[in-house]
Order: structure tokens, then sequence, then C-alpha cells
């Protein structure tokens, strides 16, 4: 959002499907920054929602049409958490976007306050962190056999019950 407001960046694309809860993690986030940006309106063309994606890989196949549709090209700045970041990487490329740059979102946290830097903290830390740190290894070491993420993106669809599209 400080790209936003420091006009480094022109749009946003939130990337994230529908949760159980019912409410796409796109729109939840789209939700915070208008909260934390009071002139920005969820309904504007500043903030991009994909609400269809299910996976890392969908992200990006989605976040690149969206880019397309709105003509931006197809460079980007990529925002994630740290676990995540370079097999996000590694996809974007593969489906063709270019980074020009990166932010890691627990960074951002951190520098919040004490505590939201120390609740990051207790969670890199914790055994779920140490777990996701190795899920997020299995799934890069795949991506050169799999550059677009098939596998995955498969067993995804069928652990949350998706039909194929």
């Amino acid at each position: 959002m400080c790209l936003f407001q420091k006009d480094r960046v022109g749009r946003i694309i939130l990337a994230g499907g529908v949760a159980p809860s019912g409410i796409s993690e796109s729109r939840a986030m789209a939700d915070l920054f208008c909260g934390l940006n009071p002139n920005l309106e969820t309904s504007s063309e500043v903030l991009l929602l994909d609400e269809k994606s299910l996976d890392t890989a969908g992200n990006m196949e989605e976040a690149l049409k969206i880019m397309d549709l709105y003509g931006l090209g197809n460079e980007a700045v990529l925002l994630t958490f740290w676990l995540h970041l370079r097999r996000s990487l590694r996809l974007g490329e593969n489906f063709g976007i270019k980074f020009i740059g990166q932010y890691l979102s627990d960074q951002i946290v951190s520098s919040l306050d004490a505590a939201s830097r120390a609740s990051v903290m207790r969670y890199r830390r914790s055994p779920r962190a140490a777990a996701r740190f190795i899920h997020e290894l299995f799934l890069t070491a795949l991506l050169p056999i799999d550059p677009t993420a098939r596998i995955p993106r498969e067993l995804t669809k069928r652990i949350r019950g998706a039909s194929k599209d």
C-alpha cells in the first residue's frame, strides 16, 4: 500500500480465491487496504481482485490475465510472505511476469509496532512455519519438471473440492 501511496504503482492486484469462510482472500485484503487508506474504495479500479485462483500458480495465471485485461504489460512488484517468495518469483517468471521489485509482507507487518514484530517472530519459530518451509521447498523443487505447477494445482483442486475449469 505504501508503494501505491508514494505513486510508485498505479494498480494493485490482490490474488486469492474463496476461502472456507466464503469471503475471498483478495476481498479480505481489499477491505484491509481500504481500512488503512480511507481515500481508496474497494470498487475502484486501483484494486484489481483475482477471486478465482486456489493456489500460487493460479494467482500468477489470473494476475497475468488481469494485467492483460487492463493493458498493464507484464511487469509487476511482488508482495508475499517470506516462506513463499522463492516459489512465487519462479512461478511468476514461468507464467511470463517480470518482477521489477519484491517486498515481504512479514517485514512490513514487523515495522508496524513491537507487538506485530513479536507476532511475526513467534510464527517464524513455530512448528507450523517449519512444516510450511518444508512444504515450500518441496513445491519449489518440483518446478524444473513442472514449471506451471500442474501437479500441485491438481492436488489443491482435489483437496479443496473444486471442480475443473
